[in-house]
């Protein structure tokens, strides 16, 4: 996908970009976040790596699912936090047993439609992203979101540079040719 081949090509360059003495925790999301490495390492010791090559050889399956990186963000406790998205995310779809709790913001774009595992609504992936976003609102990272272009899914440009704004980060739209 020429998508997936632009996500990798920024994720080379933020890398690259990376101040010599940075130690990194790199990795990728889709249905779940997968870590290229788990103890922080320096730029050269992660390209290097076979679980380097092995991930950005690797196309995505499924949806996206911002829940592993929360936990990751609350277990590091890093500086900063550097995604590279196309939009809100469509995972996990909960089941009306774990909905019980939703409360708020969240259960407010939590409806019925939310329950049925072969679509996700506009509306659900609001609530997804809520959800996500008071995941982190308490950790002190630095939160920047790199967008890439995504037609159909023009409310995700608001809630993630709103979100980049209030944890201290950037938001920056690539555009198609980057």
């Amino acid at each position: 996908s020429k998508k997936w081949k632009q996500a990798v090509e920024i994720f080379k360059w933020l890398l690259e970009q990376a101040p010599e003495n940075s130690e990194i925790i790199a990795g990728t999301f889709a249905n779940e976040i997968k870590l290229i490495n788990e103890k922080p390492l320096g730029y050269s010791e992660i390209v290097n790596s076979k679980e380097y090559l092995h991930s950005i050889n690797t196309f995505p399956a499924e949806g996206t699912n911002l829940n592993g990186l929360s936990a990751v963000m609350k277990k590091e406790k890093f500086d900063s936090v550097y995604i590279i998205t196309d939009g809100l995310p469509t995972l996990p779809v909960k089941s009306e047993k774990d909905s019980k709790g939703i409360a708020g913001k969240i259960k407010k774009y939590f409806n019925d439609e939310c329950y049925n595992d072969k679509t996700v609504t506009p509306s659900c992936r609001k609530s997804l992203f809520y959800e996500f976003q008071n995941s982190i609102k308490t950790i002190d990272s630095t939160f920047n979101v790199i967008m890439l272009p995504l037609e159909g899914d023009f409310i995700a440009h608001y809630h993630f540079s709103k979100l980049a704004m209030e944890k201290k980060g950037c938001f920056i739209t690539a555009s198609k040719d980057w």
